[in-house]
């Protein structure tokens, strides 16, 4: 079976995605041939430049205008008009990919579809699309744009969300629980963890806190950074920034200046291990960095939440208390200083997880897949005769 995962490299929410759920189908050992596709592989470097950097230039630089954007998109003909930009010129790499080596199953974690559909409809291939809808918690109309296709949403809330406001039927949405990355297992045992650190120069003696925010890096990081470095945190202070060279940069500097041990990382794969060695996670709102942090019952300080798009995964983790919300680096530095060594706070999150029933959507969203695909396949037979 040849499975298209298909993307867009804004933020680092879908891509991840999609590769997790690549995870999930080799743990299920499903015979399958995986191919990565970038949807906004055609849009020509000009395009392509303002397309994804564009996205992270907003939420650093002009969050006011995300802001409006965002909410002037929830307008359906607008969005409809977003879809069909997307598709323009933009569809020569779909077309030769699917007239070279089509797919069996295609599997989008990026709201526009209109390439896909186009290129599509032009070679006359019935191939089934499957959506995942990456934000687990608030889900913008913008997803809903193809309502024929079905869909899986990341938790019950944005299913019951969609179900009444959205019009979508209900064979044609399906809930699991978040994806993570998962290729640790659910408890990280003591040597593969000690084998990780020595590989990576991070200390076996010294607590760590991990600064990450997605691919795009951290909104605000350098001021966080500063703010930690100014208290007397008796721990080991690592910084992943992404492909922000901005924020790297500044970090090198500040770690120049500083006594403190600060490790400053660039765009990496293995942000779950530093999750699984981190004593306590500071982090924007994204999906895929909190639900990992989740699944590995790290404490968590949310410092910085897209406005619209990531408010769900803030309430999440504030009213669940598996962590907190705090956007000023001032006290931020002092809440990290209480989450490492305050033994009440830190039992406090324990319990919370305890009470948490909570498990990754890796275990099932492959089956789920595999159903809504053939369910699609089978209507669309029904409606051709």
């Amino acid at each position: 079976m040849k499975v298209w995962l298909c993307y867009a490299n804004v933020g680092g929410g879908h891509r991840g995605a999609a590769h997790a759920i690549a995870d999930a189908f080799a743990e299920k050992k499903e015979k399958v041939e995986i191919t990565y596709v970038d949807l906004a592989g055609g849009l020509g470097p000009t395009r392509r430049t303002l397309f994804e950097g564009g996205y992270a230039w907003l939420i650093d630089r002009a969050d006011w205008l995300y802001r409006l954007l965002y909410f002037v998109s929830q307008w359906r003909p607008l969005a409809a008009f977003e879809n069909f930009l997307m598709a323009i010129g933009n569809q020569r790499p779909l077309l030769d990919r699917l007239r070279n080596n089509p797919p069996d199953l295609i599997v989008s974690t990026y709201f526009l579809t209109a390439p896909l559909r186009a290129a599509l409809k032009r070679l006359k291939l019935h191939i089934p699309i499957v959506v995942i809808v990456t934000d687990p918690f608030t889900v913008h109309p913008i997803w809903l744009l193809d309502r024929d296709l079905p869909h899986i949403v990341l938790s019950d809330a944005a299913r019951q969300l969609i179900l009444a406001s959205h019009g979508i039927t209900v064979e044609k949405l399906v809930a699991v629980p978040p994806l993570v990355n998962h290729r640790l297992p659910a408890g990280y045992d003591a040597e593969r963890l000690d084998r990780f650190k020595t590989e990576h120069g991070l200390p076996k003696d010294e607590p760590i806190v991990l600064l990450v925010g997605g691919g795009n890096g951290f909104p605000k990081g350098e001021a966080m950074l500063e703010s930690l470095l100014t208290t007397k945190l008796a721990a080991t202070i690592v910084v992943v920034c992404g492909s922000n060279r901005k924020l790297k940069a500044a970090a090198e500097q500040l770690r120049t200046r500083s006594k403190r041990t600060v490790i400053v990382l660039g765009y990496v794969d293995y942000v779950p291990e530093l999750i699984a060695a981190a004593q306590v996670v500071i982090t924007k709102a994204g999906s895929g960095v909190l639900m990992e942090a989740v699944v590995q019952k790290k404490p968590i300080v949310v410092a910085h939440y897209i406005w619209g798009q990531e408010k769900g995964n803030v309430d999440f983790i504030v009213n669940k208390k598996l962590g907190f919300y705090e956007p000023n680096p001032k006290a931020l530095a002092l809440l990290t200083e209480r989450l490492l060594f305050d033994a009440n706070v830190r039992q406090s999150v324990a319990d919370a997880y305890e009470r948490l029933s909570f498990h990754s959507g890796n275990d099932t969203v492959v089956a789920t897949i595999l159903t809504s695909a053939n369910l699609e396949t089978e209507q669309k037979s029904a409606v051709a005769t």
